[in-house]
């Protein structure tokens, strides 16, 4: 393998590295309701803003994240009810977080998706 080729593959692995980082982070929001870097008041609630940023680098609101996802479409795998999460993006996109650690990501408000990544 040339160093070139080398390169890539550790520029690939240290990005695949850095989303699933994000997206451990992202779990921990959406399904534990609990984020350690976010800002919190003298009374140990959380305040607003601080809880990190979706993929696509929207806020993320603990308040309105992390809904259930019913996918009533039937576009993604069947699931238990509550085993998806809804994350939502900028204008009509969303992301929708599997509790395996799978995503999906929405373009146009549920009425496609890309992924799993």
């Amino acid at each position: 393998m040339s160093e070139q080729q080398e390169a890539l593959r550790l520029r690939h692995r240290l990005a695949s590295l850095a989303l699933d980082a994000a997206l451990h982070n992202l779990n921990s929001v959406l399904y534990l309701k609990f984020n350690p870097d976010q800002p919190r008041d003298d009374h140990g609630r959380w305040t607003s803003g601080g809880a990190g940023v979706a993929p696509d680098g929207t806020p993320i609101d603990p308040v309105r994240d992390g809904g259930i996802f019913k996918n009533k479409e039937g576009l993604l795998p069947k699931m238990p009810h509550g085993y998806y999460r809804i994350l939502y993006g900028t204008g009509s996109s969303r992301w929708v977080l599997g509790a395996g650690g799978e995503v999906y990501w929405s373009p146009d408000h549920y009425g496609s998706f890309v992924g799993p990544f």
